[in-house]
């Protein structure tokens, strides 16, 4: 399992190391490590474009992380309080974003802001008193509030964890210690119930996004071999979208073999 774990990160950073080296590359051709250099970082630095989509990173980062916290922590103390069907809603949406790939859900959300625009801008325009309607359009405020709500998940399971850790007798100190005792045994059991409860929700929302997760890898797998096999497939005159026919089904069977094969390896 050790070398197969070993394998998916392998798999996951080193495309991402590549891209650092060949940062410091001091050739103007990527394919080709001619010597170490930072003149590219200086170039970078004095492109405003660059420092425009640098700025506006650190905006959205810094902003929807304050956000997250600040909702996420309302939210996990409200869910902490809650029983029935509405926790159990409320814990299938969390899990489910966590659980999904980030690619996934960034192309879900912008499908569903893209239409709910479209869909609200007219009727925004035949009932706005006078002059020109506002026009619904993606911005700062529809990438913050996308990773507002990604984010907020992660800040949810956190802090209900810390939540579901605390001694109960810290915030109502004017129980006596026999009590607590009782009722600190009554919340390890009831702690231990819910946790095997999640850990069921956890396994059978995992069974359903395995396809969503198979989709996402592939699609990184089949462009990742595309490049790979681009010189190849020069010598071979064939075209970019006949490779990428040619290999998109070996590719998805092999990572929909590899997936199902660590999940029976878990099980």
């Amino acid at each position: 399992m050790r070398i197969y774990a070993a394998f998916v990160y392998l798999f996951l950073y080193i495309p991402i190391g590549v891209i650092a080296l060949f940062s410091f590359n001091a050739g103007r051709h990527a394919s080709q490590l001619q010597g170490f250099s930072v003149q590219w970082y200086g170039k970078a630095l004095k492109n405003p474009f660059v420092m425009d989509a640098l700025q506006t990173s650190l905006t959205v980062a810094l902003v929807s992380a304050t956000c997250a916290s600040v909702f996420g922590t309302m939210a996990a103390v409200a869910l902490q309080g809650m029983k029935g069907p509405v926790r159990v809603g409320f814990d299938l949406l969390i899990y489910v974003a966590v659980m999904i790939p980030g690619i996934v859900i960034g192309i879900a959300t912008l499908i569903g802001l893209v239409t709910l625009f479209d869909q609200l801008s007219p009727a925004l325009a035949a009932i706005w008193p006078g002059g020109a309607p506002p026009q619904l359009s993606m911005g700062y405020g529809s990438l913050i509030a996308a990773h507002t709500l990604f984010t907020m998940a992660l800040v949810i399971i956190i802090i209900r964890a810390r939540l579901a850790g605390m001694d109960r007798a810290m915030r109502a100190g004017d129980l006596l210690r026999t009590r607590v005792d009782v009722r600190r045994s009554e919340q390890n059991r009831a702690l231990l119930a819910s946790m095997d409860r999640r850990a069921d929700l956890a396994l059978r929302l995992q069974h359903t996004v395995e396809g969503l997760s198979v989709v996402a890898i592939s699609y990184y797998a089949v462009s990742l071999a595309g490049y790979l096999l681009a010189p190849l497939a020069e010598v071979a005159e064939l075209g970019k979208a006949t490779l990428t026919a040619i290999i998109t089904l070996p590719v998805v069977a092999l990572v929909w073999a590899l997936v199902r094969r660590i999940r029976n390896r878990l099980d």
